[in-house]
């Protein structure tokens, strides 16, 4: 299991051993392959209509777009790509999706491929240039959020307003290895020192340290926190005791939903799924935490 969402009681996945998009219901049942044959599957996201998907072959990467319930599938973007993740979001007009060290555009309908972005070349050693690597891509109505490796340093966070406009906004520096957002903030996790925290920033910027929202006081129990999601009311993350959630304003402390789990986060109106590798599991959230 590469890659999975959660949308409208199905969930969606890409099982790059045998090559398949596939949905199955939320609550269990039939998998339902929608695509086949597909090669070097990658990065998944889905909007009110569309599945859109990332995947590299021999290095060539490919965006490829079909209806949600099955269908005719088309290339909309393909390139010259080095072997790395192809993260990719979409806001149901562009697929936006990172090839090294560019965030490309492309219309859902069909249409030239832009830039975003690209990393600024930087020199190193007096002539070798270097160009920091882009992942963990994630979105919300107005802006694209981003991770710029550092060549020896953490690196940098990055927010990038749509439509383009002349240069990202740092709104972090550090090591943030994964992002959720909403229409006004991002929750990020920090991986400078240890323990690692829960963050909150506003997308407004561009203050360069956001405010924390749990600092892992129990160090024991918060090393780890990772692969954060939002609901709108609490935000839940992967610690060091399994699943974990706290309100959204991090008024209190988090309180264990699954314990002894690890994986890949995803939640819906009622329950958190998550896939450690192999299969998709859930379980109810429960009463939303009041602050």
């Amino acid at each position: 299991m590469r890659d999975f969402v959660v949308n409208g009681g199905y969930v969606y996945f890409l099982n790059a051993s045998d090559g398949t998009v596939n949905r199955v219901p939320a609550g269990g049942g039939a998998i339902t392959p929608l695509a086949a044959f597909e090669e070097g599957l990658d990065s998944l996201d889905i909007d009110a209509t569309n599945l859109v998907w990332t995947s590299t072959v021999s290095g060539t990467y490919y965006v490829k777009v079909m209806p949600k319930t099955g269908g005719t599938v088309t290339v909309i973007a393909s390139g010259a790509s080095v072997p790395n993740r192809c993260d990719v979001v979409t806001d149901g007009m562009n697929a936006y999706f990172i090839v090294n060290y560019r965030i490309l555009a492309a219309p859902l309908a069909g249409g030239a491929t832009t830039e975003v972005y690209a990393s600024p070349i930087e020199l190193l050693w007096g002539t070798s240039e270097w160009r920091a690597p882009l992942d963990d891509l994630v979105q919300n109505t107005t802006n694209l959020f981003f991770h710029a490796a550092g060549f020896d340093t953490p690196g940098m966070d990055l927010s990038r307003p749509k439509p383009v406009t002349p240069s990202p906004l740092p709104f972090f520096r550090g090591g943030r290895r994964k992002a959720a957002t909403d229409t006004d903030s991002v929750q990020i996790r920090s991986t400078i020192g240890s323990p690692g925290a829960l963050e909150h920033h506003s997308i407004a910027g561009p203050t360069m340290y956001p405010s924390l929202l749990w600092p892992a006081s129990d160090i024991a129990d918060h090393v780890a926190v990772s692969n954060p999601v939002i609901d709108g009311q609490d935000i839940f993350f992967v610690g060091t005791r399994g699943i974990e959630r706290m309100p959204f304003c991090g008024a209190r402390a988090p309180e264990v939903i699954v314990p002894s789990i690890s994986g890949t986060l995803a939640v819906d109106s009622s329950h958190v799924y998550w896939s450690p590798g192999t299969g998709i599991y859930r379980a109810p959230k429960g009463t939303p935490l009041s602050p």
